[in-house]
């Protein structure tokens, strides 16, 4: 799977490239780019049957959208979802819990469905401690939510 931020023109000039070479492209939201938005990505998804979603939890939340039920109504077509925390309306990264990002929620979701999406963790926030450290914090915190 190759993923990438992009626009829903540089989707539709790569449905093709997906189709002919039996690629699986993963489009990830950023907060504010062309796809970011529930709509966006069906837009996407119809392209391509190659065609899947890297869902960035915190840029979704930034966006304004519910991650929760956007995950509930889209698992089979999400790849793997990228977790940070942000705040709402564009709003900055923050530690792990600090934010508006519904990670519990989510995580939760997809232990009780089984969904078997992967998870990655993005240490994207400022921390006091060295980049180790604040990615054991953030490890933590999702071991300690899947718990």
């Amino acid at each position: 799977t190759i993923v990438a931020a992009a626009t829903l023109d540089m989707a539709r000039r790569l449905a093709p490239f997906a189709e002919n070479h039996a690629v699986t492209l993963a489009f990830q939201n950023t907060a504010g780019d062309a796809i970011s938005s529930p709509v966006n990505f069906s837009g996407v998804l119809a392209l391509s049957k190659n065609f899947r979603i890297n869902l960035d939890i915190g840029n979704f939340t930034a966006s304004n959208f519910p991650a929760v039920a956007f995950v509930q109504e889209n698992h089979a077509s999400i790849s793997h979802i990228t977790i940070k925390d942000r705040t709402r309306d564009g709003g900055g990264n923050e530690e792990f819990g600090n934010g508006d990002t519904p990670i519990k929620p989510v995580l939760a979701l997809l232990k009780e469905k089984r969904y078997g999406i992967p998870v990655f963790v993005q240490y994207e926030y400022l921390g006091l401690g060295t980049p180790g450290q604040e990615v054991r914090k953030c490890m933590d915190y999702v071991r300690a939510a899947l718990t």
